[in-house]
């Protein structure tokens, strides 16, 4: 799998079906910013760099890390806990 990473390109999925266009279908291609938070997080925290500037790319990375770290505990209750959190609210 590779991912795309293009925070400055403004159409986004035209982007992404020209890339995917571009290399052979045993390729699997996703531009980043398409994908939900929680597939970025995993990104983030298992990528391999083919190219990039490292210090730009870790700057733009840093807006998702603080997002998940907002909301990640959300994404890892166990069933009773999302149970107890959802009866409270009504």
């Amino acid at each position: 799998m590779i991912y795309v990473v293009a925070p400055d390109v403004m159409d986004k999925e035209n982007f992404a079906n020209k890339i995917a266009g571009m290399l052979p279908r045993n390729y699997d291609i996703c531009l980043f910013e398409l994908l939900p938070l929680c597939m970025k997080i995993e990104i983030i925290n298992n990528h391999v760099i083919l190219y990039t500037d490292e210090l730009e790319l870790y700057e733009y990375f840093y807006r998702y890390i603080k997002l998940w770290k907002d909301q990640g505990h959300r994404q890892k209750l166990s069933l009773e806990e999302a149970k107890k959190l959802f009866s409270k609210r009504r």
